[in-house]
């Protein structure tokens, strides 16, 4: 994603980041950046860690322990491609543990079942990475008119 392309994104997250401080966890940082770069945010980093390594990456490294958020934030958006994202998020979802601390790479955020197996919620999230893939760029774009749309709002 560049500003060229999304600048009403990519200038929210910008601004966002900007606001990072070494002394605040994600979550703090989540809740002290206002609502609008929230959703910005949150699905930016769905988009990129899913690009970079698919839902698994995204599983992975804790963003899908706002999955419900990123859902909540797609139905708001209110599209065929956002509701498409949502269906895709909701099939890993019960293999999301959301109990987890968040702790970042490493850390396994998946739930197991009797056996200790997380193997069903990575399966999943590997068959539907090239689904994701194939509505992006749409996506984007919906995102980008959705963004702008609550700045307007804002002022």
């Amino acid at each position: 994603m560049t500003e060229e392309q999304y600048p009403i994104w990519q200038h929210l997250m910008n601004e966002a980041y900007a606001q990072w401080k070494d002394t605040l966890t994600y979550e703090r940082w989540l809740e002290i950046i206002g609502p609008v770069r929230r959703k910005a945010v949150l699905l930016g980093n769905l988009n990129y860690q899913v690009h970079n390594g698919g839902f698994n990456q995204w599983v992975d490294n804790a963003y899908g322990l706002h999955a419900m958020d990123v859902l909540e934030i797609l139905g708001e958006i209110d599209t065929n491609n956002s509701l498409e994202v949502s269906e895709m998020i909701e099939q890993i979802c019960p293999y999301i543990n959301f109990e987890s601390v968040p702790e970042g790479f490493g850390a396994n955020y998946w739930r197991t079942d009797e056996n200790n197996d997380w193997c069903m919620g990575n399966t999943i999230a590997d068959s539907i990475d090239e689904q994701y893939y194939s509505i992006n760029d749409d996506l984007m774009e919906d995102i980008e008119v959705f963004l702008k749309s609550l700045l307007k709002g804002e002022e």
